[in-house]
């Protein structure tokens, strides 16, 4: 009997901040670099998870976490697109959040760590 190969899947790293009134969000994101899902987190004033699908070098998904505005905490969505430029290392995501009745919109621009 004759082992199974190994498949090596090649995962994209990606990191940037986001600054908006005061605010600052770390924003990191892995992805396979042929197409796959998509896994992040996001850090600093707001603490969350993002999930999203990556084809064709585009992103696709949602977020969740909780927002730090002042002195309150808010339950916080976010949903996101993104295209991503392996030649140049970057990857740009367009995205909306809403926590409670305060809706933002934005881009960050991540770049990749391991290409």
């Amino acid at each position: 009997m004759s082992a199974m190969p190994t498949v090596v899947v090649k995962m994209i790293n990606a990191s940037g901040n986001y600054s908006n009134s005061g605010q600052t969000v770390n924003v990191t994101i892995q992805f396979p670099k042929y197409g796959g899902e998509v896994q992040g987190s996001l850090s600093g004033d707001c603490e969350g998870s993002l999930t999203g699908v990556y084809k064709d070098n585009s992103l696709e998904g949602t977020g969740s976490g909780v927002c730090k505005m002042f002195f309150l905490t808010f339950d916080a969505t976010i949903t996101y697109t993104g295209i991503v430029n392996l030649e140049n290392q970057k990857v740009k995501l367009d995205f909306k959040g809403t926590a409670e009745k305060y809706t933002h919109e934005g881009s960050v621009q991540l770049q990749t760590v391991n290409e």
